[in-house]
């Protein structure tokens, strides 16, 4: 047994030496570091957003803002901020515009200005808000006046120009025409008399409160949209604890399709009884249980 151990031990010390002495050295496996296969998925991923991107944006626009649209948004207001503002006299320089040479008084404007200072935009359905703080002695109306050029640069649909705080502007860029595709919020949460019947032009949505303003007047031209209004209206507030008349001169025409709903509902009958008739028409009134379903 000793001699077998022996004999094991002088082979395995002959193999060492040989590989101590040949000249070819051992294979070295080396790694790919994990930030260029990184860098490579972030590209597949450019790559694959740019492709799909014209597609996404025709059938699911929002879809096409939160994944391509607001980061180049982002990085479009960060890289052209300086350029716009110098361009529309938004900037400001340290120095003095006036400066002395010699005898002369000369007016000159300096190569390197200072911008406004900008915050981070913040993402918001179909747009993003930005808020930008004022140089001493700037309104808001100048930056009104860039407006359209923002935009232009951002490539987006409109920027509008707010104020609510004393020496900062909030600009809003929206990203399509909100009214060519109106959309309101998944949750929009309303009190008691209250009916979001559309949206602003601003992409805020247009609610009616007759807590806030109680008497509403709804006029306009044929085909202008009054009856979808009112159907509106009628829609929201069926979802409330409310009593709800309609005084319909149509004969029904327009709100006989709620009368479920209605707690009474007074229509037009003929326009042969003008004598008991509201502007020459005969009322038939048609009243349900007052209560609240």
């Amino acid at each position: 047994m000793n001699a077998l151990a022996d004999g094991c031990g002088a082979l395995v010390g002959m193999a060492c030496a040989l590989q101590e002495h040949s000249g070819t050295p051992a294979p070295v496996v080396r790694h790919t570091p994990y930030g260029v296969w990184l860098l490579v998925a972030l590209a597949g991923v450019a790559l694959v957003l740019a492709v799909v991107s014209p597609v996404l944006r025709r059938r699911a626009p929002h879809a096409w803002w939160v994944l391509c649209g607001f980061p180049v948004a982002v990085v479009r207001v960060r890289w052209t901020w300086r350029r716009v503002t110098d361009l529309q006299d938004l900037s400001v320089s340290k120095r003095p515009a006036l400066g002395l040479l010699g005898d002369m008084v000369v007016r000159g404007r300096a190569l390197r200005l200072i911008p406004p200072r900008i915050g981070l935009p913040h993402w918001q359905r179909g747009g993003l808000t930005v808020r930008v703080r004022l140089h001493p002695g700037q309104t808001p109306e100048q930056y009104l006046a860039a407006g359209e050029a923002l935009a232009h640069a951002w490539r987006v649909f409109s920027v509008r120009i707010t104020s609510d705080v004393r020496g900062f502007v909030t600009v809003t860029a929206l990203a399509w025409d909100p009214l060519a595709a109106p959309s309101l919020p998944h949750a929009v949460l309303t009190e008691l008399l209250a009916a979001v019947v559309g949206q602003w032009e601003d992409g805020a949505a247009w609610m009616v409160n007759l807590r806030r303003v109680p008497h509403w007047l709804i006029v306009g031209a044929t085909r202008s949209g009054k009856s979808t209004l009112m159907a509106a209206l009628v829609s929201a507030w069926a979802r409330q604890k409310v009593a709800l008349v309609g005084i319909d001169l149509k004969g029904g025409m327009e709100l006989s399709l709620f009368e479920a709903r209605l707690s009474a509902l007074a229509s037009g009958a003929s326009p042969r009884m003008v004598d008991t008739g509201l502007c020459g028409y005969a009322a038939s009134v048609r009243v349900a249980d007052w209560r609240c379903s």
